[in-house]
Parts: C-alpha cells; structure tokens; sequence
C-alpha cells in the first residue's frame, strides 16, 4: 500500500512539475509583441512592423504605452502590413499612430461580431485628447455590431466626448459594410 501511494506522489509532482515548465515555455496569456529596442523613450517614438509584431502589433504598442504610463506625446510608427483595429483609451494624450504610407498600412475594422453591450466596438476607437491617426488606409467589413459600428471613431456615450479630440489626415476609409465610415461628438474632430 505505501509503495503505491508514493508511486502516486510521484506522479503528483511530475505532473504538476510538467505542467509548472510548460506554463513558463507556453504562457497562457498573451504578452505584447513589442521588443525594447523598438522603443526610443528620449524621442517618444516606438515602432510596429508588421513582420517582427504580426496584425495586433498597434494595439500591442498602445498597451505596451499603457503599462509604462506612457500616456503623452508618443509617436507610433507603424511599418507597411496589414494590422488589426485598436482601442486608444481616454487617458492617452497628443499621441500620433502614424503608417508610413497610406497604401502600404492596411487596418481592417469591423471584421469580428463583438459582444453584445459594446459600444462603438470593431473599427479604430480613439478617446485620447488630441489623438492624431495618420498615412494608412482603413477598411470597414461586414461583421455586424450590436451598437454603434465605424472604421474609426472617436465617440463613446460614457465618456461623453468632452476631452476627446481626434485628427484623421492622409488616410483612406473604405468598405461597403456595417456601420460608418466615421462616428464622432467630441468638440474637436478633424479630417484632412
């Protein structure tokens, strides 16, 4: 009887040991994709390529800024590729996402159903203050929203849309989908 109840002790531990190292090799959350050596803090710049940080890369460098309290005057430059939709929050300030050229920076919005009760969810949601979103095309789908659906949008009925100032320049919005192609109630909203 106790050989067999350390052979099960052991099976235990060599168990809950395999399980220990692979969740060191194979985390189950998803850490950003976003190396130190893209990230310049003296000039506020931090850079996506879509090759070393895949479609999530702008929402990983927007996170990233996030973590660090990074939240002033940064600059993301975002290298030719075809990315995901992201989410700026309202505590972001003066922050420019800048592709480097409108016809190779592609952002696909409005591709997945998101949950019901979302508001202004699938497309690009900017509610910093003096956001700028510059040089990429911005494509709408076809995937349905359960409240307010655009490319780009810098509206959210919880916030109000007090603080919130968004510039889009240099860029293109298109699609024939669900939604708008820009949703907007902020005092300062530019298109250039």
């Amino acid at each position: 009887m106790k050989e067999k109840k350390d052979g099960l002790q052991k099976r235990i531990f060599c168990g809950l040991t395999a399980l220990a190292t692979a969740a060191m090799v194979f985390p189950t959350t998803a850490m950003a994709a976003v190396d130190e050596s893209d990230v310049n803090v003296g000039a506020q710049v931090i850079t996506v390529e879509f090759a070393e940080d895949g479609a999530s890369g702008i929402q990983d460098a927007i996170d990233y800024l996030a973590t660090n309290n990074y939240y002033d005057g940064w600059t993301i430059e975002v290298g030719a590729g075809t990315y995901n939709d992201c989410n700026i929050s309202q505590e972001f300030s003066n922050l420019t996402v800048s592709g480097e050229s409108e016809a190779s920076v592609i952002v696909e919005t409005l591709i997945e159903t998101a949950a019901d009760g979302t508001r202004d969810s699938g497309g690009i949601n900017a509610y910093g203050n003096n956001t700028t979103i510059e040089n990429m095309t911005i494509t709408a789908g076809t995937a349905a929203q359960p409240s307010f659906a655009a490319a780009v949008s810098a509206h959210d009925g919880a916030v109000g849309g007090a603080d919130i100032s968004l510039t889009v320049q240099n860029c293109t919005i298109t699609g024939s989908g669900m939604g708008t192609g820009l949703l907007f109630d902020c005092p300062s909203f530019s298109v250039i």
